[in-house]
């Protein structure tokens, strides 16, 4: 019987010990995160710019329909991180990226903010572990 290299991404995802990455904790990543939570998986959520990751870190959140009440408790809790260090993507089974795609002037799709994403992660050196081939990269714009 052949193993299939997602089975170790299955079962963690089914006995909920899956740890998701969310770069881009934006209008796109922080609900993104909260539905995960709500689920029970556990998130880390990366961005760049430490003011918001310092905010969220404290259980606050910057945007307004999404409550402190609920992510305070997900903070506390410890099911959900936030942090500008790219290099803990390593602790992350599966991410998604949600970084805004704005519309070029000639209505195409700019990614560059996907491509720089991409260069941050390779950058880490982190994320291209043995043993990690299991894992799952998804982009949401």
């Amino acid at each position: 019987m052949s193993v299939n290299t997602l089975d170790p991404l299955r079962e963690k995802i089914q006995q909920k010990t899956v740890v998701a990455g969310v770069i881009g904790l934006g209008y796109v990543g922080l609900p993104l995160s909260l539905s995960f939570l709500r689920k029970g998986i556990r998130v880390t959520g990366f961005d760049l710019d430490s003011e918001k990751v310092e905010k969220l870190g404290r259980g606050e959140s910057y945007i307004k329909h999404i409550g402190n009440e609920e992510l305070s408790v997900f903070v506390e809790q410890g099911s959900f991180q936030a942090t500008t260090d790219f290099g803990r993507l390593q602790h992350s089974d599966v991410f998604v990226i949600c970084v805004p795609t704005p519309l070029t002037s000639t209505r195409e799709p700019d990614l560059k903010f996907v491509v720089a994403t991409a260069g941050t992660i390779d950058s880490s050196g982190e994320y291209d572990l043995p043993g990690n081939d299991h894992r799952g990269a998804l982009a949401d714009s």
